[in-house]
C-alpha cells in the first residue's frame, strides 16, 4: 500500500513528504526502495540530493546506487544557490565511476556560473570519453562569465580548441577568443565561375539554394583565372551584376593532415565545401567583414579543393578567405597552388548568358514541369518554401476539417491559407523544430502541439491560443539533451497520448495530465528508461505479445513490465545501426507476432527483421527491402488501398545534414511497399 502513496508524496513535495518518502529508501523491500529513488529523483528542488549520494555510498545493490546517484545529480542542478549546487556536483563527481555518471553531472557543471565551476570541467578534458561534454561544459559557463572575464574566456577557447574536434563546440569555443582571432595570411589564388541566376528568383537570400553547374557533380563549367588579392570584388570582375552567384575554387595543399579553421568574410551569403563535403552554409544579405564567419575542417595531405559559392543581391560583392590552425596561427608549410592560365581581361570580359538552371539536382523537374507521380497520385503544392522538417494534421481551429501543422504556420484547409504559429529560431540550416505532435494537452478542446529541438535540447509544447487566435505560447517541459525528432505514442495504455523524444543522452518517456496547481494547468512526469536506449532511433510496439506497449532501440529492445514500479528490462537481440525514427513494429510476414521494420536514417538501404521463437528462444533474421535511395528517415503504416492491409510509406529528404550523408543531394522521393506474404 505504501508504493501507491509514493506519487502523492511527489505532488505535494513539502519538507514533511520529503521526511516520509526518504523512509521508503530504508525499506527491506528492494523495489519500493527503488521506485522511492525514481520518485525522488523527479524532486522539484535539491533537497534530496545529500539522502541520494548517501545511498550511493551505503547501498550493496549496485543497481540502487548508479540509480542515486543519478537521481542525486539530477536535482543536485536544480538548486538555485550556484555555489551550494557546485558542491553537490562535486560530490556527484567524487562518487561517479562510470562515464555516464560524470556526463550527466558535467552537464549539470555547465549550467553552474562560476569560474570553480570552469576550472573543475577544464579537468576532464583530456578523458577522451569525457571531452565533448567537459568542452560543452567549459564554454557553456565561459559564455557567461565572457563579459566580466574576457581574458578568462579566451583561456578556455584556447583550452577546448586544443582538446575538442565537435564542430558545434568548435565553433562557440572560436567565438570566445579574444580578437584579432587570426593571423594567418589571406588565399589570394581563385578561379571563377559565373554569374549565375535563375529567371524570376530576385535577391541573395533567394538565389541561395540554387544549385548551378559547379556544385553538380560531372557538369561542364568554364572557370577563369582571377586577379589576386587578399580580397576579391566580384563586382569588379562581373560587373553590374544582382540576384546572382558565382563560384570560387582554390588548390589548398597541405604538408600533412590536419586540423584547420577557415575563416570567412562576404557581401552577401557564403557555402563553402571541402574536398566535396559542405563545410559551411550562411545565407544572409550582408556586407563584407574579415573573419565573420569560421567553420572547423580537415586537411588531408597533399591537394585539398576548396569551393566558395557567393550571392549577391545588388551593391557590393566581394570575399576574403584564409585558413589557420585550430589555435588561429599560420598553419606551417601550408600554401595555395597559383592559378595561372588563359583567364580574360576584367575590362573586357563579358559575362556568360543567365542560366535557367534546375534547383538541387539536374535529375529534378525542370521548370514548368511536373514531378513523376504514381498511379493515382495528384501532387497538392501547400508552401514551396518551407523548410521546416516537421509536420502534423489536426484539425487547429475546430471547424471539422483536418489542416496542416508545420514548423512556424499552420494551413487551414481547404485553401491552405497560411496562419503564422511563431518565430522559430534557426541554428546551422536547421529549426528549433523537429517533431510537431498534435494532441490537446490542456484539456481546452482545442489542439496543442507538442514539439522538441535537437540544438537546444528542449522538449517543449505550444498551446493553441484558441477562439483568441493569433501566435501559439511555447512552454517548455525539459531540456534532456539533443532530440533527433518524438513520437505520440500511448506507452502506458491510458487512452492519453504520450511523448517518446529520441534523446541522444538518455532514455525516457513523457507523460502529461491536467493539474490547476501546476504552470498552465499541465503537469508533466518524465518516465526514465534504461540508459541502453539511447541512440539514433526510436521506436514503440508490443514486441513480444503480452499487451504492453515496448521500446525499440538500434541495439534491443525495452520489455514494459507488468508493475509499472519496475524497470523496464533490456534486450540486447539485435543491432541495427544509425536507424529511422520511427522503428516499427509490424506482424510482416502474418505469423503472429511481431517482425521490426527501420530504415538506416542517413544512409542507403531499409530492411525488415523476422521474429521466431524456438523452445522459448526469441531470434532475429534479417531481410533487405530495398537499398536504391538513401536516408528513409520516416516510416509509417497506412493502407492506401483500402484493401484492409497496410502498406509501407517512406521516402528521403534533400540535403540532409547540409548533404554530408551517402545520397545526400540526390533526388527527392517519396514510395510506398506492398507486403507479399508469400516471398522473403
Amino acid at each position: 500500500e505504501r508504493r501507491y502513496t509514493l506519487p502523492l508524496l511527489l505532488e505535494i513535495a513539502t519538507p514533511a513528504a520529503l521526511t516520509e518518502m526518504l523512509k521508503s529508501t530504508q525499506n527491506s523491500d528492494v523495489q519500493l526502495v527503488r521506485e522511492s529513488i525514481r520518485l525522488l529523483t523527479q524532486w522539484p528542488n535539491a533537497a534530496p540530493a545529500e539522502k541520494l549520494f548517501e545511498i550511493t555510498r551505503t547501498n550493496s545493490d549496485p543497481s540502487l546506487r548508479t540509480l542515486a546517484l543519478r537521481g542525486g545529480i539530477t536535482v543536485a542542478g536544480r538548486e538555485p544557490d550556484t555555489s551550494m549546487r557546485l558542491a553537490l556536483i562535486q560530490q556527484g563527481l567524487s562518487l561517479a565511476v562510470r562515464a555516464e555518471e560524470k556526463k550527466l553531472a558535467l552537464s549539470q557543471l555547465g549550467r553552474t556560473p562560476l569560474s570553480e565551476a570552469l576550472e573543475m570541467s577544464l579537468q576532464y578534458l583530456d578523458d577522451q570519453e569525457l571531452v565533448d561534454e567537459a568542452s560543452l561544459a567549459a564554454v557553456g559557463i565561459a559564455e557567461s562569465l565572457a563579459d566580466a572575464n574576457p581574458q578568462l574566456a579566451n583561456k578556455v577557447s584556447t583550452e577546448v580548441l586544443a582538446h575538442c574536434k565537435m564542430p558545434a563546440i568548435v565553433k562557440r569555443a572560436w567565438a570566445l577568443r579574444l580578437k584579432p582571432a587570426a593571423g594567418g595570411p589571406f588565399i589570394r589564388d581563385w578561379l571563377v565561375s559565373g554569374p549565375y541566376r535563375r529567371t524570376g528568383v530576385v535577391g541573395a537570400i533567394a538565389v541561395f539554394d540554387l544549385a548551378f553547374g559547379p556544385e553538380k557533380q560531372g557538369e561542364a563549367v568554364k572557370w577563369y583565372a582571377a586577379p589576386p588579392g587578399d580580397t576579391l570584388n566580384l563586382m569588379g570582375f562581373f560587373p553590374n551584376q544582382t540576384d546572382c552567384v558565382a563560384y570560387l575554387k582554390a588548390e589548398i595543399i597541405a604538408p600533412q593532415a590536419t586540423d584547420a579553421i577557415l575563416l570567412m568574410g562576404s557581401d552577401d551569403g557564403i557555402k563553402a565545401w571541402l574536398n566535396g563535403t559542405e563545410v559551411h552554409s550562411n545565407n544572409v544579405d550582408r556586407g563584407q567583414v574579415v573573419d565573420q564567419d569560421m567553420a572547423p575542417i580537415k586537411l588531408k595531405q597533399g591537394p585539398n579543393e576548396l569551393l566558395l559559392k557567393i550571392t549577391q543581391g545588388g551593391g557590393g560583392w566581394s570575399v576574403c578567405t584564409r585558413i589557420v590552425g585550430p589555435d588561429g596561427l599560420v598553419i606551417e608549410d601550408l600554401r595555395v597552388k597559383s592559378q595561372t592560365g588563359s583567364a580574360p581581361s576584367v575590362t573586357t570580359y563579358k559575362p556568360e548568358p543567365a542560366t535557367g538552371a534546375v534547383v538541387k539536382q539536374a535529375k529534378l523537374p525542370a521548370p514548368g514541369e511536373s514531378p513523376k507521380l504514381g498511379e493515382g497520385f495528384r501532387l497538392h503544392v501547400i508552401n514551396a518554401d518551407s523548410r521546416f522538417e516537421a509536420a502534423g494534421i489536426a484539425d487547429i481551429n475546430r471547424d471539422g476539417k483536418l489542416d496542416i501543422f508545420c514548423g512556424g504556420f499552420w494551413y487551414e484547409a481547404p485553401a491552405w491559407k497560411k496562419h503564422v504559429v511563431r518565430d522559430v529560431p534557426e541554428e546551422g540550416d536547421y529549426f528549433y523544430d523537429f517533431a510537431n505532435l498534435p494532441m490537446d494537452i490542456d484539456g481546452d478542446g482545442w489542439t496543442d502541439i507538442a514539439d522538441a529541438a535537437w540544438h537546444n535540447k528542449k522538449l517543449f509544447w505550444l498551446r493553441n491560443p484558441g477562439k483568441s487566435g493569433g501566435q501559439f505560447e511555447v512552454i517548455d517541459i525539459d531540456t534532456p539533451g539533443n532530440i533527433e525528432t518524438a513520437m505520440a505514442v500511448d506507452i502506458n495504455a491510458d487512452g492519453q497520448p504520450d511523448v517518446l523524444p529520441n534523446i541522444m543522452s538518455q532514455a525516457a518517456w513523457y507523460e502529461f495530465g491536467r493539474d490547476k496547481t501546476s504552470p498552465q494547468g499541465v503537469k508533466w512526469t518524465k518516465h526514465q528508461l534504461p540508459q541502453q536506449a539511447a541512440a539514433h532511433g526510436i521506436g514503440a510496439g508490443d514486441v513480444n505479445g503480452d499487451g504492453r506497449c515496448d521500446v525499440i532501440t538500434p541495439t534491443g529492445w525495452l520489455e514494459q513490465t507488468q508493475d509499472a514500479s519496475e524497470p523496464w528490462r533490456w534486450h540486447a537481440e539485435f543491432d541495427l545501426g544509425h536507424a529511422s525514427i520511427p522503428i516499427l513494429a509490424h506482424d510482416v510476414d502474418a505469423d503472429g507476432d511481431a517482425d521490426i521494420i527501420w530504415g538506416m536514417g542517413h544512409n542507403y538501404g531499409f530492411y525488415w527483421l523476422e521474429q521466431s521463437t524456438s523452445g522459448g528462444s526469441r531470434s532475429w533474421q534479417k531481410h533487405l527491402i530495398d537499398d536504391s535511395w538513401s536516408q528513409p528517415h520516416f516510416l509509417i503504416l497506412a493502407d492506401l488501398d483500402n484493401d484492409g492491409t497496410d502498406e509501407l510509406v517512406t521516402g528521403k529528404r534533400f540535403h540532409a545534414h547540409n548533404g554530408n550523408d551517402p545520397g545526400g543531394n540526390d533526388p527527392k522521393c517519396v514510395y510506398y511497399y506492398k507486403f507479399d506474404r508469400n516471398e522473403r
